[in-house]
């Protein structure tokens, strides 16, 4: 996804769980997948538009800072829709502000994000980037 601001790219766990949000969106499997579907396109959209200005901490919430090696460190965001959250980071690819998703948990059920999810959006995102 592209805009004014900057782009969106989901890859691994984050876009095939967008997918499968997206499938069940599409068959009208149950209300709860369409309006996590549109919330989270919207929330992605507007990132992409306006950045994380234009998102309030319902939508985009800073969680923390992982190390990923010596000395390197990569804060992890959330992008928020009820219990369906993605998680990844801001960089920059092609000369374009980024957020990379790497990470999602399609069935949040606890107020805190779990450490281990958290850890493996910063892996992956770094992974990404190291190529």
């Amino acid at each position: 996804m592209s805009g004014a601001f900057g782009d969106v790219i989901c890859i691994g766990e984050a876009l095939s769980e967008l997918d499968k949000l997206r499938e069940k969106a599409e068959r009208n499997e149950d209300t709860t997948s369409i309006r996590h579907e549109r919330t989270i396109t919207r929330y992605l959209g507007r990132y992409a538009e306006v950045g994380p200005t234009g998102l309030g901490t319902s939508m985009y919430k800073p969680q923390t800072r992982i190390s990923v090696g010596h000395n390197d460190t990569v804060f992890i965001y959330e992008f928020k829709s009820y219990q369906f959250r993605l998680y990844g980071a801001e960089t920059s690819i092609g000369g374009r502000r980024t957020f990379l998703a790497t990470a999602c948990n399609p069935s949040k059920k606890k107020d805190k994000a779990d450490p281990a999810i958290l850890q493996k959006a910063a892996k992956v995102f770094q992974e990404y980037l190291n190529g």
